[in-house]
């Protein structure tokens, strides 16, 4: 779903369009922002660099992400996020951000639904993954 979309303005029709800036916002089902961005520079590569940033550990009840990786894959602030599994099947997900620590969140609506429908129980041992072109994408292996 594309909300919002602006050309280059043209006032003469009869020359050819000469821009080549064109924005768009494009946006997941969920309806989340997806983020395309691709530094595009003369003489440069337009290849976009995908890595990722990932943490793994022991479920708890309660699922408070490690700092690092919060800091270095989540988006400051965001509250909506997706979880995927090996399946590439999705759940929405809030995070909610402490006043404790300004990295320091956790996962709240959807968590639970994704650990029941995926098995997972306390004391589970899981890998959380984030590509960096995908930063509101939460991957979430058993190990």
């Amino acid at each position: 779903m594309v909300e919002h979309v602006t050309l280059c303005p043209q006032s003469d029709f009869s020359k050819p369009l000469e821009c080549s800036s064109f924005q768009t916002r494009i946006f997941s089902v969920e309806g989340v922002e997806i983020d395309y961005r691709r530094d595009l520079e003369p003489g440069g590569s337009n290849e976009v660099k995908v890595g990722f940033v990932d943490c793994e550990k022991i479920l708890s009840s309660y699922d408070y992400l490690n700092a690092k990786f919060v800091k270095e894959g989540l988006v400051k602030g965001r509250k909506n996020y997706v979880l995927t599994n090996d399946h590439s099947q999705y759940w929405n997900c809030k995070i909610r951000w402490t006043d404790r620590s300004s990295f320091e969140c956790y996962l709240t609506c959807g968590w639970k639904k994704y650990c029941q429908e995926n098995g997972l129980v306390a004391g589970d041992r899981v890998r959380f993954m984030v590509q960096t072109d995908q930063s509101n994408v939460i991957q979430i292996l058993k190990i």
